[in-house]
């Protein structure tokens, strides 16, 4: 056996900067950490490394992606950063390498530990993870895969745990922490409920939203998906990816309140909101209420017949029967028939629509037309009009478009014959 000399390997030198203090790893220190003497080993933080959550008695293995073999390498790597860089850092401390051997065991193949991505928001994780947690354990059982996770849940299920939450043995910034967690019952069904109010579809946060990490200070709120081109939302300015948290003041944490705030609102009203963006800005807008062309209506799903059904929760009052009020209705410079036809069909159904009646048949003695509509058909000249003529269909429980012969459209037929009659006239007299 070679006997070498102990104050060779005994750190004689140490490098310090901005406050931390770093010198080779010393021949007591190695027996612990069972590493190669001469590494670069944190015998003090200080600022740079306490705030990059470096912790005492770590060893330094990277800097900036370059590895670091010896003091010299980091002093070598330094040496090249510039004032106030943000470079990564990769280190490991004593338990570090305890707890390898624990989760090499556990999974000898992979080597691997999950690493917390973010919380859904409002859940009870939120304010107790960090992203960058890696997790170690659960209930004292290492964890490497998502199995061993969702194991520790099915035994909630079971009923072997006297409450709904998790132990976990987490990795922080080197720091080995304990947390108990609480844990979110999912139905899985996804959204159940929406409301259609000026033109905007709201609704409950979904998992995609609230997997973000951000919800408003005012609590959930009622969130803003889409809006509709031409609706009070469009023209001014209420449109996706915000919250409304407030309207005319009164605060809306949830479908229920806003439900009942915009109930009061009548035809015609200048409403002021505040929402919140998803980027956390806060907003003030006004806008007007239409209940003529754009009720409040809203979506439930029924579950048990996993059908979804629509309630007008407000809208102008009307004749609310199986049939419509006379319409009249006047227009000049009409390029064909199948316009003029168009039009009264489109006139129909917005009657319809601002009378509350959520179903209707349309007839009419254009054959050509009735094809298009059910087929989706447009054309270029008639593109607005089949467009407003789609999109008021949308608001009815059921509504279908049925061809009658012109023999037994007789009534109508001579309706606009009387009128084309009474514009040839207009037209010889006025020569």
């Amino acid at each position: 056996m070679t006997v070498q000399d102990l104050h060779s390997i005994t750190p004689d030198h140490f490098l310090e900067v901005s406050g931390a203090v770093i010198h080779p790893l010393s021949y007591q220190q190695a027996r612990n950490f069972r590493f190669p003497c001469g590494l670069a080993y944190v015998a003090d933080p200080g600022y740079m490394l306490f705030r990059a959550g470096v912790p005492r008695h770590s060893i330094i293995k990277k800097v900036a992606n370059e590895d670091i073999s010896c003091l010299a390498d980091l002093i070598s790597v330094l040496s090249k950063l510039s004032r106030g860089a943000r470079v990564p850092l990769e280190y490991m401390s004593h338990t570090d390498r305890h707890r390898k051997k624990i989760l090499v065991k556990k999974d000898p193949v992979r080597r691997q530990v999950l690493r917390v991505k973010g919380c859904l928001a409002g859940s009870k994780a939120e304010n107790l993870l960090e992203q960058g947690d890696m997790v170690l354990a659960v209930n004292k059982m290492p964890v490497t895969c998502y199995n061993d996770i969702e194991a520790a849940c099915r035994t909630l299920d079971t009923g072997s745990h006297s409450d709904e939450n998790l132990n976990l043995t987490i990795l922080r910034q080197g720091r080995e922490m304990e947390l108990v967690v609480g844990t979110d019952k999912r139905d899985g069904n996804g959204t159940t409920r929406t409301i259609n109010w000026c033109g905007c579809v709201v609704q409950d946060p979904h998992s995609a939203v609230r997997a973000l990490g951000f919800l408003p200070e005012e609590g959930h709120g009622v969130y803003v998906t889409r809006w509709c081109h031409g609706s009070p939302a469009h023209r001014y300015g209420l449109y996706a990816l915000q919250w409304i948290v407030e309207v005319n003041g009164k605060k809306t944490t949830d479908l229920n309140a806003f439900a009942d705030a915009t109930k009061e609102l009548e035809h015609g009203q200048f409403v002021r909101i505040r929402t919140v963006h998803l980027n956390g800005k806060p907003r003030v807008l006004t806008l007007k209420q239409d209940l003529h062309y754009w009720p409040t209506w809203e979506l439930r799903f029924d579950p048990e017949t996993a059908l979804w059904r629509r309630n007008i929760l407000k809208a102008l009052k009307g004749v609310n029967s199986s049939r419509l009020p006379n319409i009249h209705y006047s227009c000049r410079f009409i390029s064909s028939a199948l316009m003029a036809e168009a039009i009264a069909v489109r006139s129909a159904v917005m009657k319809a629509a601002s009378s509350n009646i959520r179903s209707l048949t349309v007839y009419s003695d254009s054959q050509v037309l009735i094809s298009m509509i059910k087929t989706k058909e447009t054309r270029p000249a008639l593109y607005g009009i089949l467009f407003d003529i789609f999109y008021f269909s949308s608001l009815f429980e059921t509504i279908s478009f049925m061809f009658i012969p012109r023999l037994e459209n007789s009534e109508a037929d001579l309706v606009a014959k009387s009128a084309l009659a009474a514009v040839d006239n207009l037209s010889v007299d006025g020569v």
